[in-house]
């Protein structure tokens, strides 16, 4: 019975293994063909299409309007009148990120999204930035946008340091600022707005208590308000994150398609980091860590492969071991057997030998 259960016990890892060496090759293949899949994905989206590559000989440079004040994204350079900030790297990223064709951006300065908008509804610019709208409510504005090319945080400034959000409020806002209602309608409906003539109005709304809070880009406050005038405010971290876009008027797709693959082609991690540069000195040094760290995790078929791989091996030692034990365990019985086989017959003799 001993012997029956411990082959029982051996056949059961062995099954075992075989089922994690199955599994192991299957994940392994998966992965792999994934990988060469993205790859070749990859490849053809740094490819222009005939259509696309027709627009840019036609149109020639993209003018591209932003905020001249909203840095980290996007602000004009008091000193030499040129784009800064975090789109100023996605324009130099985008720039090479074809293989068959150049992107080449004229950038123009506006003081706010809504200025930024007429100037695309007038035609004096091809795209704008920045934009918080999802593809559907562009398409009701008669605009496309891209993905995502940056994402902000969003704050609140408020008196107190305990922030109830689902209580109803009176946030005080500057101006129109599209993106800002659409936020506060996505996320804050609940939330009323009072509008001020600017951000530091809003600031001052607060302190006296007409207002319960005023919200900012947690990357671009420090450039709007000095830290000195909000210092005895509470600053809180609000729901969801502002998903910033490239916007072209819909009579522009070939515009759309290019850049919204651009957007995928420029790292992600070198734009956010610039972003955050920008308004936290410190965090300059982060871009080229992470670039690090891309470039050490970039094949994660590899990475997967290793640790399966890994696992696999643990397992056949153990089945090893455990197959060596066994052999051993029924060796011991073998010899064990033989030897009360041996008392067995050596009693059975002299019992004989005694009746005799």
């Amino acid at each position: 019975m001993q012997r029956k259960s411990a082959c029982f016990g051996k056949w059961y890892v062995f099954v075992f293994a075989f089922v994690i060496a199955m599994l192991s090759t299957f994940i392994c293949t998966d992965s792999l063909a994934k990988e060469q899949g993205s790859a070749k994905d990859l490849q053809s989206q740094k490819q222009l299409t005939t259509e696309e590559l027709q627009w840019l000989h036609q149109h020639g440079k993209i003018r591209l309007a932003y905020i001249s004040n909203l840095l980290g994204n996007c602000a004009k350079d008091p000193a030499t009148g040129k784009l800064i900030g975090s789109l100023a790297t996605y324009v130099d990223g985008a720039k090479n990120c074809f293989t068959n064709g150049q992107l080449e951006f004229i950038p123009f300065a506006y003081p706010s999204i809504e200025a930024e908008i007429a100037a695309l509804e007038r035609g004096e610019v091809d795209c704008i930035f920045p934009l918080y709208t999802d593809a559907a409510q562009a398409e009701k504005r008669g605009f496309l946008v891209t993905q995502s090319l940056f994402n902000c945080d969003v704050v609140a400034l408020s008196r107190q340091a305990s922030f109830d959000e689902p209580k109803a409020k009176i946030v005080a806002l500057a101006g129109a600022k599209i993106n800002k209602r659409i936020y506060l309608e996505k996320h804050y409906p609940h939330w009323q707005i009072k509008q001020y003539k600017s951000d530091r109005a809003c600031v001052e709304a607060v302190k006296r208590g007409e207002a319960d809070c005023a919200i900012f880009n947690s990357y671009g406050i420090e450039h709007i308000i000095p830290a000195a005038e909000i210092s005895h405010l509470h600053m809180q971290a609000l729901v969801g994150s502002m998903d910033l876009s490239l916007a072209v008027r819909s009579d522009a797709p070939q515009l759309q398609a290019i850049l919204d693959r651009s957007v995928t082609l420029v790292s992600p991690e070198v734009l956010n980091n610039s972003m955050k540069s920008f308004a936290r000195p410190e965090s300059l040094t982060q871009t080229a860590a992470l670039s690090g760290q891309g470039k050490l995790w970039h094949n994660k078929a590899f990475l997967v492969m290793a640790v399966i791989t890994l696992l696999a091996v643990c397992v056949i030692l153990v089945v090893v071991l455990f197959t060596l034990r066994n052999r051993k365990t029924e060796h011991k019985l073998q010899e064990a057997e033989a030897k009360v086989e041996a008392l067995t017959k050596q009693l059975q003799t002299q019992q004989a030998n005694h009746k005799q």
